[in-house]
């Protein structure tokens, strides 16, 4: 026998010997859910009428804002649809959005969306705190059609963050575009203060204001400025301006995705 028989052979008994519990479980259900990790891109994985769901769990940071998509892959031949649901918890228990048309822009053919700003309470501690959040991509396939395919997903942070800002004698105000075409609802978290009252920007369009007066008691202590809203990556983008009493600007610094 050569050697490449034996390496067959060999490769043959050490694939059988390996215990079921190593084989993992498929991620059609919650309990199954495979860890992602926010920005690490597209990930991929087939569906046929019989695996329809894939589960996903990821850490989501309070102040932050996200960006759920799921589309079709390429290599999908049928016309596929997926849609998605964001669960409160790691379990995929409780139901906070869902979304089947992928509103807001770029615009979705075939595909899903959720942006959103984190609900987990802010207070004056620091750092912010984390939780786990579970998510179901579905794409319904007609039975006894054969169909199959391919549906890729991935979850972006969309948060923006400034540099350090504080109050004292001087304000600081929010200059903030949506380059959208559909409302987009921002806030604000400043660390040892907590977060803002809720803004609404209108689409293409700018919108501004005083940061302080967004929170109760105003902020006091010089931090960075996290702005979080529930738009897709890209939509919102802009400025914080330091004035003096008279509205004029003093100082004026871009906004970046964190």
């Amino acid at each position: 026998m050569n050697r490449f028989c034996l390496l067959g052979l060999a490769l043959s008994i050490c694939a059988n010997a390996i215990p079921s519990a190593f084989a993992g479980t498929p991620n059609t259900t919650a309990a199954g859910a495979v860890s992602y990790e926010v920005n690490q891109g597209w990930v991929t994985h087939a569906i046929d009428e019989a695996a329809q769901d894939r589960w996903f769990v990821f850490r989501e940071v309070g102040g932050r804002s996200y960006c759920i998509e799921a589309g079709v892959g390429v290599a999908t031949y049928v016309p596929l649809d997926p849609n998605l649901t964001l669960y409160s918890d790691g379990a995929g228990t409780t139901q906070l959005a869902a979304n089947s048309d992928g509103t807001s822009e770029p615009g979705m053919n075939k595909g899903a969306r959720i942006c959103y700003a984190s609900t987990q309470s802010l207070t004056t501690s620091s750092p912010a705190p984390s939780t786990l959040r579970s998510f179901r991509v579905n794409v319904p396939i007609a039975g006894g059609s054969g169909d199959s395919g391919f549906v890729r997903v991935r979850v972006v942070e969309t948060t923006l963050v400034s540099g350090q800002v504080g109050s004292g004698s001087n304000n600081w105000e929010y200059r903030l575009y949506n380059l959208g075409t559909t409302n987009v609802t921002a806030s604000f978290y400043v660390p040892t203060t907590g977060k803002s009252s809720d803004v609404t920007l209108l689409p293409e369009r700018r919108g501004s204001g005083n940061i302080s007066a967004l929170f109760s008691g105003g902020f006091s202590n010089s931090r960075p400025v996290y702005i979080m809203h529930n738009g897709a990556p890209g939509t919102v983008v802009g400025t914080l301006a330091k004035t003096d009493a008279n509205g004029s600007t003093l100082s004026e610094m871009d906004v970046f995705p964190r």
